[in-house]
C-alpha cells in the first residue's frame, strides 16, 4: 500500500511539474504575441509585406505615400524569386511594401494599372510621384530604390 501512494504522489508531482513547465512557456508565448499585437496596432507594422488581393488594389494605392507597391502573380517564377527579397528588405526599412497579387484580376484592371508583366514594382514619393523600379530584385537595391522615395 505504502508502495501505491508513494507511485501516486510521484505520479502527481511529475504531471504537476509538466503543467507548471507547459504553463509558464505558454505565458511567454501570451506576451510575445500579445507585444506584437500591440506594435501592429499602433501602426507599425514593422517587419511584414503587406499582402492585398487585386479586390482591395485601391487601399493599396491610397495609402500615405512613401510606399512600395509590387504587382504579381502567383503563378509567377520570377515573383516567387522576389518574395524572400520583399521580407529581407521589408526588415530594413520602414517604407510600406505592400504585395498585391493580381493572378485573378480582369484585363481591366490590369489595362487600367498599365501592367505588363509580372512582377511589377512602383515606387511612390512622399509628393506622390509613381516611379517604376526596374532594377534587379535584390533586397540591397530595394532598400536603396525606398531610401529615394523619402
Amino acid at each position: 500500500m505504502l508502495v501505491n501512494t508513494m507511485s501516486f504522489f510521484l505520479g502527481a508531482g511529475a504531471v504537476a511539474a509538466a503543467f507548471y513547465f507547459f504553463n509558464k512557456n505558454a505565458s511567454n508565448d501570451v506576451e510575445q504575441r500579445s507585444y506584437t499585437t500591440a506594435r501592429r496596432s499602433e501602426g507599425r507594422n514593422i517587419r511584414k509585406v503587406i499582402r492585398v488581393s487585386h479586390g482591395d488594389v485601391a487601399s493599396a494605392l491610397s495609402a500615405p505615400s512613401p510606399k512600395i507597391v509590387v504587382f504579381s502573380a502567383t503563378w509567377c517564377g520570377h515573383c516567387k524569386q522576389l518574395s524572400p527579397q520583399l521580407t529581407k528588405a521589408k526588415r530594413r526599412i520602414a517604407t510600406p511594401i505592400y504585395k498585391v497579387n493580381m493572378s485573378k484580376a480582369p484585363e481591366k484592371l490590369m489595362k487600367k494599372l498599365r501592367l505588363k508583366g509580372f512582377p511589377t514594382i512602383y515606387g511612390y514619393s512622399a509628393n506622390g510621384k509613381k516611379r517604376e523600379y526596374n532594377g534587379e530584385r535584390t533586397a540591397d537595391l530595394i532598400v536603396k530604390f525606398a531610401e529615394t522615395l523619402n
